[in-house]
């Protein structure tokens, strides 16, 4: 075992920090995925509870974060990213306790609004921390790199299993999927304060040169970046259709299966996250042989193809064909966009730069609300064909973000 982890250490050299950072991950989104995507069917019980509501309650978290994560981000350059981390993994366990405890429609969103804070915070600082820890020892980035690769690996280590268990217990202990997701963020919080401390974090922070820019200086930079704007238009898109996935496909797969279909999404769920687990390393291996914008531009493509199979599909195995197209675009897409952000960053604005990232995915906001119009208008058919020609489009606007990234270069 000791051989083992030497050769690992050697082959990624991240600071001790760094591997916690990528090891909570995998716990903590574990917990996530193990009750988060059963929201809509909670709320669903409730026959009141139209598809189009629900999607409208769901967009309540992404819009809040969509608000307030810009300008986290932005504190995270100025105060540091320690106390913001470990407030936002507070604030989760509270949610999620929350969860656990309401039937109430406008509870659920009040909780849906503080699920999107604390989301919003967290993801773009710690991506921010991971950078920082890794630059300092590697300036050349490569580092950097496999960092976010292997965070990105290892949220669907947790997305492997987590789902499966999931869905038995939205079956048999609604409430009890939610109640283990609170502690585990209460857990990561802890851990996180006393690792934190153990590495000297907060001396490091100190000694960080201070940042002098303000909001509407970041403002100003961010309105002059093309490139960057065609990334975050990227985003939004991608993001309003893969928010279909966590919310309204598991409506769509109990209207044609009932309860099977509520197994059914969740072993879709793992099917995506055990993928993404055996993939993941040799594809990004693979892919880096090729442009990033060409690589993600045609991960898209795969992803529309298995967006209308979901739309089309009428038994269980084509549903797994779907997941499996969508896996196959997912992973170069998703291991690759605080990269693709975080090189556009100049280096006092990588907090910053990273929280528009919750701009660009603030297709979430209306995602599930869209979705839910579209199933009640055409069904899952008009829902997963719609998602698919958007998937083509966001292919193009990654080759546009490469043209118009060039012609920055020769200008400059």
């Amino acid at each position: 075992m000791k051989f083992i982890i030497t050769r690992i250490y050697k082959k990624y050299p991240f600071p001790p920090l760094v591997w916690f950072m990528i090891i909570e991950t995998a716990f903590a989104r574990g917990a996530f995925f193990l009750a988060m995507p059963f929201i809509a069917l909670r709320m669903y019980e409730n026959a009141e509870n139209t598809p189009t509501l629900i999607g409208v309650v769901l967009g309540v978290g992404p819009f809040v974060g969509t608000i307030a994560g810009f300008y986290v981000g932005h504190l995270s350059d100025l105060w540091g990213r320690r106390q913001i981390l470990f407030w936002s993994l507070i604030l989760w366990s509270t949610v999620f306790l929350g969860f656990s405890s309401t039937s109430s429609t406008f509870m659920f969103a009040i909780l849906m609004a503080f699920n999107g804070l604390a989301r919003a915070a967290f993801e773009p600082v710690s991506a921010a921390l991971v950078s920082d820890l890794c630059t300092i020892k590697d300036p050349s980035g490569e580092l950097q790199k496999s960092a976010f690769h292997l965070r990105y690996f290892s949220i669907n280590i947790g997305a492997a299993i987590a789902p499966l268990i999931g869905a038995s217990l939205m079956i048999r202990y609604p409430a009890l999927g939610f109640q283990i997701a609170s502690f585990a963020y209460l857990l990561s919080a802890l851990s996180f304060r006393f690792f934190s401390k153990k590495y000297g974090m907060k001396a490091q922070e100190k000694a960080r040169e201070k940042v002098s820019h303000e909001f509407k200086d970041v403002m100003s930079v961010l309105l002059r970046d093309k490139t960057l704007q065609i990334y975050l238009l990227a985003f939004f898109l991608l993001s309003l259709a893969f928010s279909q996935i966590d919310s309204i496909l598991t409506l769509h797969l109990k209207d044609l299966f009932s309860h099977e279909g509520v197994k059914l999404f969740g072993r879709l769920l793992s099917l995506n996250g055990i993928l993404v687990v055996l993939c993941t390393l040799p594809i990004l291996k693979f892919t880096k042989k090729f442009d990033l914008n060409k690589s993600c531009a045609m991960s898209c493509l795969l992803w529309g193809v298995g967006y209308f199979i979901f739309g089309f599909a009428k038994i269980p195995l084509h549903f797994y064909w779907a997941m499996f197209f969508v896996t196959l675009g997912e992973i170069v897409v998703f291991a690759n966009g605080n990269l693709i952000i975080e090189t556009l960053a100049p280096a006092k604005m990588k907090g910053a730069y990273l929280g528009t990232t919750n701009l660009g995915y603030s297709g979430v906001v209306i995602g599930p609300a869209l979705g839910g119009i579209l199933m009640q208008w055409g069904g899952g058919e008009l829902l997963f064909s719609t998602m698919s020609m958007l998937m083509i489009l966001v292919a193009y606007l990654y080759m546009a973000a490469r043209k118009n990234g060039e012609k920055n270069i020769i200008q400059t």
